[in-house]
């Protein structure tokens, strides 16, 4: 996770004889962490004071995330622990929120108690306490970007009210779907991006979306009294995911292991991020809760949603070379060889003579007439030994 620090670690120190008080702060997106050492005692408070407001001041407007880690903390006395309420306080003012990390159950319970600091979140670890503030800030900011997005199209529905209405009126009633469209086009284009990351190209899934959200606009019942936001969205991502299931395979792959590949791509990006790694089968398979095999499969059958065109160069735009060119081909040769080695073992059955008038005709390519004065014997009887010695061999073939 990127740190973006204002201040980047701001160091503040004490300048006490004994157990000085030494903080720093720093910002991790929208959350505040003050990890503080030493004493907190009638010195020091003044310091300690100033640290916290510092703290305060730093948290992100609105809804900023404050966590103080106590770990190496210690007070001497109340001055420390009302100054820490009254940070709580200031910060709850301020429609921020307080945490504190490894806390002493004896400070937490006087807060509570002697201080009025109701509600105040204590964990034991600081880590834990830094993620489940990002974690509320993450959750706040999906729920205020949908009350903006409710805002923006809440025109709609009354559009959608007169549509229905103007049922007699085709001309009023196709001007009025085009405008519908043209002002939730945005939302469409919103649900392409969600999906944008699954190597498909980005004008199909817009496209689709689009599909969708014309399908929605077309079956939305204003009868039922149903919000329209909610049903074109959840129409729009089924648009899109039938897309994905029927139309960007292009081997056949069965049904479940297509919806085996939908369920696990989620979990494997989220275990990415949080193991800095690729996970392996056997994790992503936990983490599901299906079988192993399955997830093995699904994870062989994802190689056929993309495949490469044979007339694609292979070594960049300017090559002529294909892929079609590398592609291996039957070679004829294994042919001549096969009948090279049948021939040889045939012919070493044949007398002397033979293999002789044989060799000279079909390798060295000599007439009969030239094999006839080589060897001392008429043109007549090569042409008899050739053709005894040639249905020979042919018997001798095997059929198979």
């Amino acid at each position: 996770m990127s740190t973006s620090v204002v201040p980047r670690h701001r160091k503040i120190r004490s300048h006490a004889a004994t157990d000085p008080l030494s903080a720093s702060i720093s910002v991790r997106q929208h959350t505040v962490v003050l990890h503080g050492t030493g004493v907190v005692d009638d010195r020091s408070v003044r310091l300690w004071k100033r640290t916290l407001d510092t703290a305060a001041d730093s948290a992100p407007h609105p809804h900023g995330e404050v966590v103080i880690d106590l770990r190496r903390l210690r007070f001497d006395g109340p001055s420390g622990l009302a100054a820490l309420a009254d940070t709580f306080q200031r910060c709850r003012t301020a429609d921020h929120r307080l945490s504190l990390a490894a806390v002493d159950p004896d400070v937490s319970n006087a807060l509570r108690h002697h201080f009025s600091c109701t509600n105040l979140l204590t964990y034991a670890d600081t880590q834990i306490a830094v993620k489940r503030a990002e974690r509320r800030m993450h959750a706040r900011s999906r729920t205020a970007r949908a009350d903006d997005t409710r805002r923006d199209y809440e025109h709609l529905e009354p559009l959608l009210e007169q549509l229905a209405a103007r049922a007699d009126d085709p001309g009023a009633q196709r001007r009025l779907r085009e405008e519908i469209i043209r002002c939730a086009l945005p939302l469409a284009d919103n649900i392409a991006l969600h999906f944008s990351n699954r190597g498909e190209r980005s004008d199909d899934l817009l496209q689709v979306a689009r599909v969708g959200l014309i399908h929605a606009i077309d079956r939305f019942d204003i009868a039922r009294k149903s919000r329209f936001l909610p049903y074109a969205i959840l129409t729009m991502m089924g648009e899109v995911r039938h897309h994905f299931r029927d139309r960007t395979w292009p081997l056949h792959v069965p049904r479940s292991v297509q919806d085996t590949v939908m369920q696990i791509r989620p979990v494997i990006a989220e275990l990415s991020q949080r193991l800095g790694r690729a996970p392996t089968p056997r994790e992503v398979a936990n983490s599901c809760g299906i079988d192993y095999a399955l997830v093995v499969d699904a994870l062989a059958a994802t190689n056929a949603c993309h495949t490469l065109s044979v007339v694609n160069s292979t070594q960049g735009d300017d090559s002529t070379m294909t892929l079609a060119d590398t592609l291996g081909d039957v070679d004829p040769g294994y042919d001549v060889i096969d009948g090279c080695l049948t021939v040889k073992a045939l012919t070493e059955q044949l007398p002397d003579r033979e293999r002789q008038v044989l060799r000279l005709r079909f390798v060295d390519s000599m007439t009969q007439t030239q094999i006839a004065t080589q060897i001392g014997i008429s043109q007549m009887q090569v042409s008899r030994i050739l053709r005894r010695t040639i249905d020979q061999l042919r018997e001798l073939t095997p059929t198979d």
